[in-house]
């Protein structure tokens, strides 16, 4: 005999489909211009077709309640729909309404439910909700005060959102943004807008097109993917990690590491931490760095100055000027011409084809040059200078010099320039040139191409110059002719 247990089977499978199907079948609830209503059992609102201004605020829980009015003088009474589809309440246009009515909606609906908006070129206002928000479309969107997150995707319009607790994710294009007082995170995919985050107590993920980004206080990870538009950070924590093409950078009060990709400018004012930035052409100039800093760029001016630590400067065909570094200052470059200032620690250049100064330097100075000249006043500490292809001057402030200092010009003439508190041993020799000295204790021998002396007492340190061309040993502030 067969069994019919799995006819039996198919029945009621087929009898549970046909009822979710019926669970899920849109049915309308109430069709006027103002109710109140239970929610039990609902977990979302979604409002489509109504254009107009709405108004969504936090009801009682379990209650649902509306008025619609025109929108124009907010008086006349405007019929409104109310659907409900399995857990989903909807607000839409009455069944007769006209297709250009424009409508201002009142809702307050249970704290808890979800909400979601299509937005048809209205406006929406949104407070004191616990679920998400989601709103696509557009139009113009301000919502305040919300313990769940708020997702949005628009096509032209605004977005002002403020005391958002969950996190924002935000997509669009030709919008006006003004984010405040965020929580969790702030994701956004935008072009051709403008956006300005004000307070973000978590991380902030941008991917930006042709789009102005301000962004203040960002407690947590900051990344940025931007084409176009321009960039500002201020005051945020953490770390950051840019790239950027065509989108100028400025950072003021930044604090933690910070590393930057770009072929744009880079301003940065006070920040703190770790500063990389790798640019391909764009100038780099900032005042003010509580850490360190290293720089990488081509066919741009450097212009950094007030560093606590180190600073190293990588490329080409560059104008370098560093002011006031405390750590050490290292220069590598090529077509260059690099000003160093006011060093409180170690200096390292080495260029090809570009002049060298270096002015009031604390500490040792050590210089690689070729073809280019170079010029090093109010040294401190010892050198060592190898020149090929330009003339070299070195005066010090103070040469009391410790170990051995060396000047060697493979191609080019050296002039020295000695304080009277000078306590030193030197030696020069010529090899095509000649030997000139105008500083006691230093004696030029018979020939003219070498000399040798100490000045004075307990002299413990070393300066050797060498030269293919002349040498000149003359005291400080003595005239070139001297």
């Amino acid at each position: 005999m067969r069994s019919t247990r799995p006819l039996a089977v198919i029945a009621v499978a087929v009898a549970l489909v046909a009822s979710a199907a019926a669970a899920q079948e849109r049915v309308l609830l109430d069709e006027s211009s103002g109710a109140v209503l239970p929610t039990a059992g609902h977990a979302r609102l979604r409002i489509a077709g109504l254009s107009g201004t709405l108004s969504i605020r936090a009801a009682r829980e379990g209650e649902l309640r509306w008025e619609a009015r025109d929108l124009d003088t907010r008086r006349q009474p405007r019929t409104v729909a109310l659907w409900e589809e399995g857990s989903t309440l909807i607000f839409g246009p009455a069944t007769d309404a006209a297709p250009d009515e424009r409508t201002f909606i009142e809702i307050a609906v249970s704290p808890r439910l979800d909400v979601e908006v299509e937005l048809g070129g209205g406006t929406l206002h949104a407070s004191g909700l616990f679920g998400r928000l989601s709103v696509s479309g557009s139009g113009d969107v301000d919502a305040r005060a919300l313990e769940g997150s708020v997702e949005a995707q628009l096509t032209g319009g605004s977005v002002r959102l403020e005391a958002i607790g969950d996190g924002v994710t935000l997509s669009g294009s030709e919008l006006a943004v003004d984010l405040r007082s965020i929580s969790n995170f702030v994701s956004l995919a935008l072009s051709a807008s403008t956006a300005k985050i004000d307070t973000l107590t978590g991380t902030l993920d941008a991917d930006l097109e042709q789009t102005d980004l301000s962004a203040a206080r960002v407690t947590a990870e900051t990344t940025i993917s931007a084409v176009g538009g321009r960039i500002g950070l201020s005051d945020g924590r953490r770390e950051v990690r840019l790239q950027l093409e065509d989108a100028p950078l400025e950072l003021v009060g930044q604090s933690g590491r910070i590393d930057v990709d770009t072929d744009a400018d880079v301003q940065f004012r006070d920040v703190k931490g770790q500063l990389t930035i790798r640019s391909y052409g764009g100038a780099i100039r900032g005042s003010g760095c509580e850490g360190s800093v290293e720089l990488t760029t081509s066919d741009a001016e450097v212009n950094v100055e007030n560093v606590s630590e180190n600073v190293v400067v990588h490329g080409d065909a560059l104008r370098v000027r560093l002011r006031s570094i405390k750590g050490e200052t290292t220069v590598a470059a090529s077509g260059s011409s690099v000003l160093v200032e006011d060093s409180g620690g170690a200096v390292d250049v080495q260029t090809d084809y570009g002049d060298v100064v270096v002015q009031k330097a604390a500490g040792p100075v050590k210089i690689s040059s070729r073809n280019g000249e170079v010029r090093l006043a109010e040294l401190v500490g010892p050198v060592q200078v190898q020149a090929d292809g330009g003339d070299v001057e070195a005066g010090w402030a103070s040469m009391q010099l410790e170990g051995d200092s060396v000047i060697d010009n493979a191609n080019g003439d050296v002039r020295l320039l000695v304080p009277s508190n000078a306590q030193v041993k030197i030696s020069a020799e010529a090899d095509y040139g000649t030997v000139e000295s105008s500083v006691p204790g230093i004696e030029v021998a018979d020939d003219g191409v070498r000399a040798i002396g100490a000045i004075g007492r307990g002299a413990r340190g070393s300066l050797k110059i060498t030269s293919v061309g002349s040498v000149s040993i003359a005291p400080l502030g003595a005239s070139a002719g001297q």
